[in-house]
This record gives structure tokens, C-alpha cells and sequence, in this order.
């Protein structure tokens, strides 16, 4: 994992800590999703994912499901990212991870590919992520 990667899970893991929600990893087949269930409060990503950069968008993404109000268990499925409940999960998380990235950076080094990249966000989320870094340059 790369340093902002392992910084900004971190981040989010203390995000979450602090609003009462558990992250755990647990060794699972390479191939399974991170999965959370709201009702519990629980987020579990696979340590046996085979990129460990994509841990802060899993776990940011899972995070918004909770936030969100969804209810019941949901699994991380980049194919389904653009349906409601998926995109508005990744609309959360990058809520979550953009000011968290972004934080030391000026509007004009914003780099939304660089951000993609080190934190292996599913081309899916582009155009999310391209909608939360404005926001957090040019809303109030």
C-alpha cells in the first residue's frame, strides 16, 4: 500500500472509530468484496485483496452506506456503482476521502486522475469524484 493510501485509511478508519462504526480485516479469498452490515455497525474488508490502495475507498464506500441510513448488508460491487444505493454510497465516501486528500493541496495542483490512481478508485466513481473535488474547492 502506498503512503497517502495507508494515511488516508487511517483517516477513515479513525472517521469511522469516532461515529461508533467497526472496520475489521479478515483473510478471505482474494476475490471477496468488502462487505458491511448497518445494522451492526460493522464493516469487514478482505486482507487478501490483491490492491491494498483501494482499502480507503472500500472502506470510505462501506462507511456511506451507514452514514446513508441503508439497511441491512451490502457488498462492494463496482459494476452496480452507478445504481442509487451504490452511487450514493460512493458519493458519500468521496465526501469523505476528497477533503481528506485534498486537504494540503491547492485548487490548481487538483489532479482527479493522481487522486484515482493513489487511491485506486474504480474508474466508476470519476465522475463522483470530479463533482466532490469541485465541491470542496468552490462551495462554501
Amino acid at each position: 500500500m502506498n503512503e497517502v493510501a495507508l494515511e488516508i485509511l487511517n483517516r477513515v478508519m479513525q472517521f469511522a472509530f469516532d461515529h461508533g462504526i467497526s472496520v475489521e480485516f479478515a483473510r478471505m479469498d482474494r476475490e471477496q468484496t468488502p462487505v458491511v452490515n448497518t445494522i451492526r455497525k460493522l464493516i469487514i474488508l478482505n486482507s487478501d485483496w490483491p490492491n491494498k490502495n483501494k482499502f480507503p475507498f472500500q472502506a470510505a464506500h462501506e462507511l456511506g452506506h451507514i452514514l446513508n441510513g441503508d439497511r441491512g448488508q451490502f457488498h462492494y460491487i463496482p459494476r452496480l456503482f452507478r445504481s442509487g444505493v451504490e452511487s450514493r454510497a460512493n458519493q458519500t465516501a468521496l465526501s469523505l476521502i476528497v477533503p481528506m486528500y485534498f486537504d494540503e493541496i491547492d485548487t490548481e495542483n487538483a489532479n482527479v486522475d493522481k487522486f484515482m490512481e493513489d487511491l485506486a478508485v474504480p474508474i466508476e466513481a470519476k465522475d463522483d469524484g470530479i463533482n466532490a473535488i469541485r465541491a470542496f474547492y468552490f462551495d462554501d
